[in-house]
């Protein structure tokens, strides 16, 4: 059975791909002025769910490379539904 499960659909239709607690999952979705990408890992220490999203843009942009969150996949959901104070969760986020 599948830790992990990801999912994609575009112009040929969706597509899904599956990735265990040793080799996680990552994704990508790109567009002209960049990407997105997503990696799921497990976490051995603790059994939590990593979660880790980074932003690239093309190569004369300051956010090139840029990552947006890196840690528990329970915590940044628990941020998402709870923490309403906008300066902390940007700097969480490191924006």
């Amino acid at each position: 059975m599948s830790t992990f499960y990801g999912t994609v659909e575009g112009q040929r239709g969706p597509a899904t791909r599956c990735g265990s607690k040793t080799s996680g999952i990552r994704t990508a979705a790109q567009s002209w002025d960049g990407s997105v990408i997503v990696n799921l890992s497990y976490g051995e220490r603790d059994g939590e769910d990593t979660l880790m999203v980074d932003i690239n843009t093309s190569a004369n942009s300051s956010a090139y490379g840029h990552r947006i969150w890196h840690g528990s996949f329970n915590e940044f959901v628990e941020l998402l539904e709870h923490d309403t104070d906008e300066r902390r969760f940007q700097e969480r986020f490191n924006w």
